[in-house]
């Protein structure tokens, strides 16, 4: 891959290299890899020694305001060799931003380095100023809808969602048309669409309605909605709303995008509506269903061609999209009632009444990795009964896994 805004090579040690790290740290983070040449060629894979390390280390102490030291990968040139390719990950989420090298506050820009001018060191300063950092946004908590009487309608409603860089070429102007049709075709092929579909296999619908745009759309807003419709009067069980939205620069560069997926299930309100009644209206809410619901909503957002897209979208490299730090989960009846029909769980006597949790993910997890992503929900569907004063959810889970089992 040749040289970008995220990537580039540094075949020796020198100072160039800490510019490189205080620059991507200051802009949309990156990676710099020391030991190999920069240009074409077959004989790039030089490598360098274990010293370099220490060199690195020592100089970003020494040189850059505050003291950072990004993450150092040393990866073996072959199995035989001593020497090293090092791999330098600079995630600009984690950096103390802005940093500075020699008073002044380098950035990135297409493959080179340069320093901030004035507004781009008002931004970061900033963002110290009011605590602001892209990906440890909180998201917009949801809410259910609510009747004339007011009260909520539906079961519950799960939200999650990320911030996401925008480069520079890509904050001006808007969202891409063909951008957004790629998004589409990923979000249909991806973990979310499959947990979609397993929600209305109990029932017998008209059929689906694929993930589309609908409702308040413009240049740099975007809303799509994928329904499951059921021949009732009330034909909706689930839906799920993905929103994605550029804020308006008003004359300077918008520097983040949201993107926002809420599932919502109402199948309470169905269920009444059928004029035969062939169905109980009281449903309960199963353990394994807030697991999968949770389960499939992170995996739609770290899966990589969904990653790819969103990319596509900002003009950033995939690596600099993060991962969900943020979901919500709210209910029209109280959680211990809607939760009311599983086994294991009781609820403990004199504890108030929870209607949702707000989850907050462990950021030492890596979400696109299934088994990290599968603690993360265990820890999250915990929390919700814990939320709600409901002992043996740690049972009903170890449960819900055996059931699993071939």
């Amino acid at each position: 891959m040749p040289e970008s805004l995220t990537l580039e090579y540094k075949e020796v040690f020198s100072s160039g290299i800490i510019k490189t790290i205080a620059a991507m740290a200051n802009s949309y983070g990156g990676i710099v890899i020391v030991g190999v040449k920069d240009g074409p060629g077959d004989e790039r894979l030089v490598g360098v020694g274990e010293a370099t390390i220490t060199q690195i280390v020592n100089a970003c102490h020494d040189s850059l305001e505050p003291p950072w030291i990004p993450e150092i990968i040393p990866v073996r040139v072959s199995p035989s060799s001593e020497d090293l390719i090092l791999v330098i990950r600079i995630d600009s989420n984690r950096a103390p931003r802005p940093i500075l090298l020699n008073s002044s506050a380098p950035i990135r820009l297409q493959g080179r380095n340069a320093m901030a001018d004035r507004n781009r060191l008002a931004q970061l300063f900033g963002e110290v100023a009011n605590g602001e950092n892209y990906s440890r946004r909180s998201l917009t908590k949801p809410e259910l809808p609510t009747g004339r009487n007011g009260d909520r309608q539906g079961d519950f409603i799960m939200r999650t969602g990320i911030w996401v860089p925008v480069s520079e070429s890509a904050s001006w102007r808007p969202i891409s048309e063909q951008g957004i049709e790629e998004f589409i075709r990923a979000l249909e092929h991806s973990p979310l669409r499959r947990m979609l579909s397993g929600w209305i296999r109990p029932f017998k619908g008209k059929g689906i309605n694929p993930f589309q745009q609908e409702g308040l759309n413009t240049s740099r807003r975007v809303r799509l909605i994928w329904q499951a419709e059921l021949d009732a009067p009330v034909p909706y069980p689930v839906q799920s709303i993905v929103q994605l939205h550029l804020p308006d620069g008003y004359g300077s560069p918008t520097s983040t995008m949201s993107i926002t997926i809420d599932v919502f299930v109402q199948i309470r309100r169905v269920l009444a509506s059928l004029s035969d009644q062939t169905h109980n209206s009281v449903w309960h809410l199963e353990v394994a269903q807030v697991y999968a619901t949770l389960q499939g909503m992170l995996a739609g957002l770290t899966d990589s061609k969904v990653i790819d897209s969103i990319a596509k979208l900002v003009d950033i490299d995939p690596l600099l999209v993060p991962q969900p730090l943020h979901a919500y989960f709210r209910t029209g009846p109280p959680v211990n009632e809607l939760l009311g029909g599983n086994t294991f769980l009781s609820g403990i006597t004199g504890a108030s009444e929870s209607r949702g949790s707000d989850l907050v993910a462990d950021p030492t997890l890596d979400l696109s990795d299934d088994i990290e992503r599968n603690t993360q929900v265990e820890l999250w569907v915990q929390q919700i009964a814990q939320d709600a004063g409901i002992r043996g959810m740690h049972e009903a889970i170890l449960f819900m896994h055996e059931q699993e089992m071939p």
